[in-house]
């Protein structure tokens, strides 16, 4: 059964609207008031959307960061002047963490490159 207010689906033992509270034992009152509170439509009503705004500072975004990191894995050169690029750069903690992160990796991986070319040599 539909609510005749509202439109929301709801049981048919129901004796209220849950959506706008309209009282559904007499339903040939056809001027019923919801609550005060109630939202009629809400199921209309587009999802909430999840950000990741509220750690970060206005303008900011986390591409850099994440391409540093990204790099720091393919071309540790690139990785490493990203890196240092974004840990100037950022305001947040949180993504001058990642650049820091990815500094390392690149060191890290740029050793390991050079003990693989001078394993190679002997």
């Amino acid at each position: 059964m539909f609510c005749s207010n509202c439109g929301f689906q709801i049981n048919n033992q129901a004796e209220f609207c849950p959506n706008c509270g309209c009282s559904l034992t007499n339903r040939n009152n056809a001027q019923q008031q919801p609550y005060a509170y109630a939202q009629p439509y809400a199921y209309a009503q587009p999802p909430y959307q999840v950000s990741n705004a509220p750690y970060l500072e206005a303008g900011e975004n986390s591409s850099l960061a994440t391409c540093a990191i990204v790099f720091a894995f393919v071309i540790p050169i690139v990785g490493l002047i990203l890196g240092i690029i974004g840990s100037i750069k950022y305001k947040t903690q949180s993504l001058k963490t990642r650049c820091v992160i990815a500094i390392l990796l690149s060191l890290v991986v740029w050793a390991l490159g050079a003990l693989v070319i001078l394993a190679g040599r002997y």
